[in-house]
């Protein structure tokens, strides 16, 4: 019952991050308004897409944590790490690319330094590791607690002649 409660939550964050994803790439094929004023609204939307990001990349942590506890498996530990390195590395290569090549055409006082795909690549094996710690903890705590993997001692009483 919670991978099925863990998959309806993984489906419903794919959507909301896939939405704001449109909404950021596409803020900047605004047709009417000025360059500054297309940047502004990107800006916005960029702001709700990192917000968006964490916010739902945290509910799959905390709920991947759970069914980590409960049967061992850390397979959805490892499935929310992957939502979150390609929701991130969509928004820091090609929505950072696309504002580069914006910025660049119409505002080039204002163009961004462009290393946003370095520092996402670098976020995404930071949060690996990360990913990697949490499990190696979680199941150290749960064994402790559970008492997994000690066995107890068995002591052989003879009786020897004097």
């Amino acid at each position: 019952m919670l991978t099925k409660i863990f998959f309806g939550i993984l489906l419903l964050a794919i959507f909301v991050m896939g939405a704001l994803f449109f909404l950021s790439s596409s803020s900047l094929n605004s047709i009417g308004f000025s360059p500054r004023q297309i940047v502004d609204n990107f800006y916005a939307y960029n702001s709700i897409y990192w917000t968006g990001l964490w916010v739902t990349s945290g509910l799959l942590l905390i709920f991947s944590n759970v069914l980590l506890w409960t049967n061992r498996n850390a397979w959805s530990l490892w499935v929310s790490f992957v939502f979150f390195a390609v929701f991130l590395m969509l928004q820091t290569m090609f929505i950072g690319d696309k504002l580069y090549a914006f910025t660049t055409a119409n505002l080039p006082a204002e163009t961004p330094l462009g290393i946003g795909g370095i520092a996402g690549a670098f976020a995404c094996v930071v949060v690996a590791i990360g990913v990697f710690f949490n499990q190696f903890l979680v199941l150290r705590m749960r064994d402790k607690m559970f008492k997994v993997g000690a066995e107890p001692k068995v002591i052989e009483i003879t009786e020897t002649e004097t």
